[in-house]
């Protein structure tokens, strides 16, 4: 909707808060693709800091936006400048769900309140695999006015497909989805509740104390990653959109680009401008040759050739190991411009002696 109200012309405050929107809810489905492909190859996903604080502010946000007006959110973030290591869509999907949830217990409205604090588990919980228990421990409540969980079906609700909606309104993976994200965090979740006062769910995810920045592996500030000084660099990806997208953003940034959509056109590319092309930004699953053959062939060209290998079903450890060592760094698809434009910079910029790194 945002995108036809731009198509039919609006001031330029409002076309300001349309696009803001719109990369927003680009944003956040580019990162369920990418956890749904995580999912489906049976990896955990990144971990980073993540300011969970934050996260509870936009499902807040997006309940207040989208859930029936008769139920009041409320949120209390007494613990908002305290992180934990994990995956920020990840996180973002264990809340909204138990929300989703919160809110299909009151039919008739209530209260949602959604809370951050420091917490101690009521429950023992198992030492984890390195021996120890987490010393704190963020907890995220959120609490509902519904009409609460019988206590005959509350050791079922984090079983997969088990559910008490009818058909048609509820899978039953939810709460076990839910479960799933908080084990995967070391962390897990409690349950309080009472008939007709409702329900408390408190999901426990260990602190992270976060290190101080290394100068030689921190990412380089925007204002740097976002210059380059005329490099010439070699695009390949058989997707259009994505080679015409990279093209201006990588010319906005002071690079000059070659387009190539395949492997053979890439080689032909290389070959034709070898001493000029400072890198190569390529996709691994590409037609008539694909990205890790194109490496390879480069390889013959140019032993010293530099790659920045993309893809969204490739991984880097099934790369072999002659096209590997030319990757410099190996960016999971979809990316945004700042990950693409550091990835560039730490390669152009004396990052080549460190082992490729996945971002």
């Amino acid at each position: 909707m945002s995108a036809e109200l731009l198509a039919m012309g609006v001031s330029p405050e409002e076309g300001s808060s349309l696009i803001q929107s719109i990369e927003a809810c680009a944003r956040r489905a580019a990162e369920m693709v990418r956890q749904l492909l995580s999912f489906a190859r049976g990896i955990e996903g990144n971990r980073i800091n993540v300011d969970v604080g934050g996260i509870i502010a936009d499902v807040a946000r997006i309940a207040r936006d989208t859930f029936p007006k008769a139920i009041k959110v409320k949120m209390s973030l007494d613990g908002e400048h305290q992180q934990i290591l994990g995956d920020p869509t990840q996180i973002h999907q264990l809340v909204l769900n138990l929300c989703l949830n919160a809110r299909d217990a009151m039919p008739e409205g209530g209260t949602l309140t959604i809370r951050l604090e420091q917490g101690k588990p009521k429950t023992s919980w198992p030492i984890h695999s390195d021996g120890n228990k987490p010393a704190q421990y963020l907890a995220v409540k959120i609490i509902d006015t519904g009409h609460g969980i019988p206590l005959g079906i509350r050791e079922k609700i984090f079983d997969p497909f088990f559910t008490t909606k009818p058909l048609g309104k509820g899978t039953g993976l939810g709460l076990w989805t839910a479960q799933s994200i908080a084990k995967s965090h070391s962390g897990f979740l409690e349950v309080e509740s009472e008939i007709d006062k409702g329900a408390t769910f408190t999901i426990y995810l260990p602190l992270h104390k976060q290190p101080k920045p290394d100068a030689s592996t921190a990412l380089i500030p925007s204002k740097v990653v976002k210059h380059g000084n005329d490099e010439l660099l070699l695009i390949v990806d058989d997707e259009q959109s994505i080679l015409n997208s990279l093209e201006r953003t990588l010319r906005a940034a002071g690079y000059r680009t070659i387009l190539a959509r395949n492997g053979l056109e890439g080689v032909i590319a290389y070959k034709s401008r070898t001493a000029e092309i400072a890198l190569v930004v390529s996709d691994m699953m590409m037609p008539i040759m694909n990205g890790e053959t194109m490496i390879e062939k480069l390889l013959e060209i140019n032993p010293s050739v530099a790659v920045i290998a993309t893809s969204g079903l490739a991984q880097q450890d099934e790369l072999s190991f002659l096209a590997a060592s030319a990757v410099e760094k190996f960016i999971t698809k979809p990316f945004s411009s700042e990950t693409m434009l550091t990835a560039i910079y730490q390669a152009l910029h004396g990052h080549q002696g460190r082992a490729p790194e996945e971002l």
